[in-house]
């Protein structure tokens, strides 16, 4: 179960398989602008050898915080922020 304290509400949120829907950035479309990094309210977008990844352990596609995962939201690049399939999808 992840909990995120959110304005003062608790959220519970349950995940398939003890793991949790993640997103992944493309790294031959990353044009390193670095958009998506401040965006990440659980600080999982991180800079790597010239482009940006996102730690699986940490994504949460903005459950909790957002309607809609903020890194794809403000990359430029269509389709650089997507889902990650080798990651069970989560289950509120």
């Amino acid at each position: 179960m992840f909990v995120a304290h959110i304005g003062g509400v608790e959220s519970r949120l349950h995940f398939c398989g003890g793991g949790i829907m993640t997103y992944k950035i493309i790294s031959s479309q990353c044009t390193a602008c670095s958009a998506c990094e401040p965006e990440c309210p659980n600080v999982a977008i991180y800079e790597k050898d010239g482009t940006f990844v996102i730690n699986p352990k940490k994504c949460t596609e903005c459950i909790g915080y957002f309607d809609d995962p903020q890194c794809v939201a403000v990359c430029p690049v269509d389709n650089t922020c997507v889902v990650d399939h080798s990651y069970p999808r989560y289950q509120a």
